[in-house]
């Protein structure tokens, strides 16, 4: 796996890896609309960047094909890194591709940004990330106001990866 910035190209993959408006809401929070093109995707990226100074990445195969994609907030005031809008492929989710992607984003949080920690915000429910973030090393820094989608309650949590406690 590598990691590259980024491409306008790669939001039509994305797009066709959120398969229910649920998985959308537990990847973006409702901070994209639902149903997004990848020019719509784009879009929201770039005004992102522009006015928080987002950075997005996308997860390749050595061959380049998309398979993973996170964005990345640095907050130099405290030192430290936000991931969010965190996904992998569906097709290859649960052979630990997570795993590597979030090593990588460790990798250029912690080496080359020289942050002293990252941090993201998980919902309760999705197992698979929970699963993830904790074989990963995270940990829990409390929880968050629940985010209330459809009449459903969704429970949050913020979790934090040392510099120091990253292998």
């Amino acid at each position: 796996m590598r990691l590259r910035p980024y491409r306008a190209t790669d939001g039509n993959y994305i797009a066709d890896w959120i398969d229910s408006e649920e998985a959308h809401i537990k990847w973006s929070a409702g901070r994209i609309v639902y149903g997004f093109t990848g020019e719509q995707l784009t879009a929201r990226l770039s005004e992102a960047e522009l006015i928080w100074g987002d950075m997005s990445f996308t997860a390749v195969t050595d061959e380049g094909h998309p398979i993973g994609f996170f964005s990345m907030n640095i907050n130099y005031e405290d030192n430290s890194a936000f991931l969010m809008r965190i996904i992998v492929d569906g097709s290859r989710r649960g052979k630990g591709l997570g795993t590597q992607m979030l090593a990588l984003a460790a990798k250029y949080v912690f080496e080359i940004a020289g942050c002293d920690q990252m941090s993201l915000v998980v919902f309760d429910e999705n197992a698979g990330a929970v699963k993830c973030y904790d074989k990963f090393g995270f940990k829990s820094d409390g929880k968050l106001e629940d985010y209330v989608w459809n009449g459903h309650s969704y429970g949050r949590t913020r979790l934090v990866l040392r510099k120091e406690d990253f292998k």
